[in-house]
């Protein structure tokens, strides 16, 4: 894909060190697995249906 496709270019005109680009994807990774997991949890909670449920309440359907 293009990130990379481009990710050598731009890595190395930033001349970001080896060390601070492991430092960028493991925080990025870290938050990529937090969203999930809580997208994941909150369907568990409220179950697929919740949120047409809660719009149908507001519209009055």
């Amino acid at each position: 894909g293009i990130v990379t496709k481009y990710h050598k270019t731009y890595f190395n005109r930033l001349q970001i060190p080896m060390d601070g680009e492991a430092y960028i994807q493991s925080i990025s990774l870290k938050n990529t697995v937090e969203m999930i997991s809580f997208d994941r949890r909150r369907r568990l909670e409220f179950g697929p249906d919740t949120e047409a449920s809660i719009i149908k309440c507001y519209v009055g359907g």
